[in-house]
Formats: C-alpha cells, sequence, structure tokens
C-alpha cells in the first residue's frame, strides 16, 4: 500500500516537473520577444523625438508649464492578471502606494487606473479606492487595446478633471535584480526634455521643414510621445513579469528535481525491503519444507 502510494506521488512529481518546464520554456521565449520589441519600439521613440525638436526649434515663444490649479493626482499602475510570477505583482503596487503616500495625497485628489487583477488587491487592501480596473493577461497582442483604453481615461483626466499630474506606475527590466519598480510622469510634458531637444545639433545638413500649423503638430507629436511612453512601459512590463516568472519556474524546477530524487531513495530503498521480505519468506518457506520432508524420511 504505502509502495503504490509512492508510486503515485512520484507520478505527480513528474507531471508537474514535465508542467513546469513547458512554462520555464515559454517565459524564456517571451523575454526574449519582448526585449528585441522594446529595441524596436525606441527607434518609434527616436522619430517622435526628431519631430519634436524640430518643431522646438520653430517655436517661436518660450513654452512653459500650465500653472497648478489642483493638487489631482491621477496613477496608472501596470500589472498582469496572472500568477506564478513571484512578487512582481506586490512589488509594483507597494511601489505605487509608497510614491501616493509620499505625495500625502486625499482621497479625493487621487484617481488610480489599475491594469490586471493581482495588483489592485493589494492597493485595495491598503485603502486606496480604485476608480477603473483593466483586464490584461499578459496577451502581447492585447497591448494596443489596452492602451487605447488607458489614453482614453488620461483625456478624461486632462480635459475634465484638469488634473495637474498624471503618472505611470510599472516595473521594468534591471541588471542587477529581475525588475525594478519605476514611475514615469506623463502629463505634464516634461519641459527641460523638450528644451533639451531645441539644444541639440541636427545629425543632418538640412533641418527638415513643415507645413502643418505649429500648435497642432506639436499635440500631435506629444500624443505621440505619451503612445510611446505607454507602450515602452507595457512591453519593459511584460518582459520584468516573464523574467520573473523563469526565475520561479527555475526553483520550481529545482525543487520538483530535489522532491523528485528523495522519493525515488525512499521507493527504492521500500522496493529493496519488500525483495528482501519475499526472499525471506521464501527461504523460511524452503527450510519448513525441507524440514517436514526430512523428518518424514527419517520415521520411515
Amino acid at each position: 500500500m504505502e509502495e503504490e502510494a509512492l508510486k503515485h506521488q512520484i507520478s505527480t512529481a513528474v507531471e508537474l516537473q514535465s508542467l513546469v518546464h513547458v512554462m520555464r520554456t515559454l517565459a524564456a521565449a517571451r523575454v526574449r520577444e519582448y526585449e528585441q520589441a522594446v529595441a524596436s519600439i525606441e527607434a518609434y521613440g527616436r522619430t517622435i523625438a526628431a519631430g519634436l525638436q524640430v518643431v522646438m526649434e520653430r517655436q517661436p515663444r518660450e513654452m512653459t508649464v500650465p500653472t497648478r490649479r489642483r493638487d489631482y493626482f491621477g496613477a496608472i499602475v501596470l500589472g498582469s492578471d496572472q500568477g506564478l510570477c513571484g512578487n512582481f505583482n506586490e512589488r509594483i503596487a507597494e511601489y505605487a502606494i509608497e510614491k501616493m503616500t509620499e505625495f500625502k495625497l486625499t482621497p479625493e485628489s487621487r484617481a488610480i487606473v489599475v491594469v490586471g487583477e493581482r495588483p489592485a488587491i493589494h492597493i485595495e487592501a491598503a485603502g486606496y479606492a480604485i476608480e477603473d480596473r483593466v483586464p490584461f493577461v499578459g496577451d502581447h497582442g492585447a497591448i494596443t487595446r489596452v492602451i487605447l483604453r488607458v489614453l482614453e481615461r488620461i483625456e478624461e483626466w486632462d480635459i475634465r478633471r484638469r488634473m495637474d499630474r498624471v503618472a505611470l506606475f510599472y516595473n521594468r527590466p534591471a541588471e542587477s535584480s529581475t525588475f525594478e519598480p519605476e514611475m514615469q510622469v506623463l502629463l505634464p510634458i516634461d519641459m527641460a526634455w523638450l528644451r533639451g531637444l531645441a539644444a541639440r545639433t541636427w545629425p543632418g545638413r538640412t533641418i527638415p521643414t513643415f507645413s502643418q500649423d505649429l500648435d497642432g503638430l506639436f499635440a500631435g507629436l506629444v500624443k505621440h510621445h505619451i503612445f510611446f511612453t505607454i507602450y515602452r512601459a507595457f512591453i519593459e512590463s511584460l518582459a520584468s513579469e516573464n523574467t520573473s516568472r523563469l526565475r520561479a519556474m527555475q526553483a520550481a524546477q529545482r525543487n520538483i528535481d530535489e522532491r523528485l530524487e528523495d522519493l525515488h531513495v525512499v521507493y527504492h530503498r521500500l522496493r529493496q525491503s519488500s525483495i528482501t521480505g519475499e526472499l525471506l519468506d521464501i527461504t523460511t518457506g524452503y527450510e519448513a519444507v525441507a524440514g517436514d520432508d526430512v523428518r518424514a524420511s527419517g520415521v520411515v
């Protein structure tokens, strides 16, 4: 009975080992995919920055950040609906809460949108109300659809509520560790960054010209810049999630391998004990039968 139970445990561990191996392989493939996607989208960002550089060089007046109206803060927290990724969702939720606590925001002066169900659980547990939850299972193909929903929320915040600041919280890959939390301010636009673009030397001999209205072109490029910033954050968040999942699966596989080794040792020991017992039973039976034959022969 005990031997059958051990065989069942070994079979279950082998099946789990196979599943973990598949998940580890899939996570490793996705990490490479998202790392390549980050490198690709950087070219898009450089194109937008070049356009803003041209506009800023043509800007006839000094641009300033709009005067603050109210201390309203909009937070977008990127996480995931999926588990098995270590402390990925807990970490970004804790970081967002920490930053909003530092800003000393009242419940009335903040609005929070969370992408992914798992970080939302931790944020609400800390007493922070969530205005909107956006499901996100970590599918690359769903990124654009989710980003458009986030952009709609940002536009609503900017036009109707006159938010002073809108910030994006997400995990990004880090060399020293699996990932690290990051806060990216989306609005207002960083004027120091724009002035830095205007101060750059154009790489070509001729600066491009444009015929579109200056303000309209600038507004369009800023929207593209915000879209690029959010898209890159999504890709980096996905890369971090799968890196964390890869580490978790590697640790799980080590634990399963060790467990299987222990189970095999116990099983072989038990099997050897069973075989030894059977041999002893055979030997004892043989000796008993042989003794009866000897005694029967003596009597005759």
